[in-house]
């Protein structure tokens, strides 16, 4: 056991990080706010006969535009949900982890309290 002044130093350095909750719950409200986002991507021209009819474009040509198009807001679609899962990966797996720190913090300051009020002066 050490001394109770130099207890109540490493309880007030060990409180002084332990901020953590407050970080965890900006993570979570973060992790919370980009799970509510949409990643898709409408093509809103829908198809090529709705081109054709709406704008009077019609053939080949525009049909395989119109295919090549929608296989870009596929793509594109598909890209930002995996963003979106990566991001919301990492933001879970910190979340994790400073809980555990957080939880190491209070299991040293409980130990602190307990050793500062057996400790001598």
């Amino acid at each position: 056991m050490g001394n109770k002044s130099e207890l109540i130093q490493q309880y007030n350095e060990i409180s002084a990080k332990n901020a953590l909750n407050a970080k965890i719950a900006e993570l979570s409200e973060a992790l919370k706010n980009l799970n509510n986002v949409s990643t898709t991507v409408d093509y809103i021209l829908k198809n090529h006969e709705n081109i054709k009819n709406n704008y009077n474009l019609a053939g080949t040509a525009y049909k395989n535009e119109t295919e090549a198009e929608q296989t870009t807001v596929k793509i594109a679609s598909e890209k930002f949900s995996k963003y979106k899962e990566d991001i919301a990966g990492e933001l879970n797996a910190k979340i994790l982890f400073l809980g555990f720190e957080a939880a190491a913090c209070r299991t040293s300051m409980n130990t602190l309290s307990i050793l500062i009020d057996m400790a001598k002066e």
